[in-house]
């Protein structure tokens, strides 16, 4: 599914705007990463995307279609999203959770169907969480708790995938296995834009960049375009080294340390 954001402006108030004429493109079986200091806009991007928030100027559009033109339940079928940190209230078995994904695609009080259950066996699989499914949600680690959280978005069988910095909290074996999953799904055709921060884990998962400053897009294009020391200089006040590593799709970051 391909999206479409159109000269959006957004402010919680009238006196910050927090984004401003922002237009972005992403097609179908595409990633692009947001990337910016805190305060950028990452995040209410996604959510202005998600329909958790309403442009005050500007249109977002999946398919060429405005998404204030979806019914609720059509959103939630075509659209997913996982956030950085997310807690469920009850005590529910890692498989209730997932199975809340199918909720878009049954009616209100109709049991499941063998369609739903091999939905949420195969996000299971996709996630890596099939030998946690008796497991209670309050047992698991950050990382375990993430992927049991994908598998749930994944449940939904989106065509876009909606992601606000969900391995903030994940150490580094973690992180790269969420991310691996991630790409196996966009490899298979799913839309993706996620907020991180991580530049090198950025340049490694998206196939486009949106660097944002001041709720502006600073720049934006492939990852070799927008990870330049004067990019990041200018938007993050920071120096960088940008490496190639030996594989040449691989870019890494490694930012300067003041005094050094």
């Amino acid at each position: 599914m391909r999206i479409d954001i159109r000269n959006v402006s957004f402010a919680y108030d009238a006196k910050s705007p927090v984004l401003r004429d922002v237009s972005l493109s992403v097609n179908t079986g595409q990633a692009i990463g947001l990337i910016g200091p805190n305060g950028s806009g990452k995040s209410t991007l996604l959510r202005l995307v998600s329909r958790g928030l309403r442009p005050d100027q500007g249109s977002i559009q999946l398919n060429g279609k405005n998404i204030s033109d979806f019914k609720t339940r059509d959103i939630a079928r075509c659209l997913a999203m996982v956030e950085q940190q997310r807690t469920i209230g009850f005590d529910f078995t890692v498989r209730d959770v997932v199975a809340m994904g199918r909720l878009p695609h049954r009616s209100r009080w109709s049991s499941e169907s063998r369609t739903d259950r091999e939905a949420i066996e195969r996000a299971m699989c996709w996630a890596e969480v099939e030998d946690l499914s008796g497991r209670s949600v309050r047992t698991l680690s950050g990382g375990e708790g993430q992927r049991v959280f994908l598998a749930l978005a994944l449940a939904q069988e989106p065509e876009v995938l909606l992601l606000d910095e969900p391995t903030a909290f994940l150490d580094l074996r973690h992180q790269l296995s969420f991310l691996s999953i991630v790409k196996d799904r966009i490899a298979a055709g799913l839309t993706v834009m996620l907020a991180i921060h991580d530049l090198t884990l950025a340049a490694q998962i998206a196939d486009l960049l949106a660097m944002l400053g001041n709720g502006l897009v600073a720049c934006e294009g492939s990852p070799e375009e927008v990870l330049t020391m004067e990019n990041i200089r200018t938007v993050f006040d920071v120096d960088a080294v940008v490496g190639q590593h030996s594989d040449p799709k691989m870019l890494y970051v490694l930012p300067a340390l003041a005094g050094k």
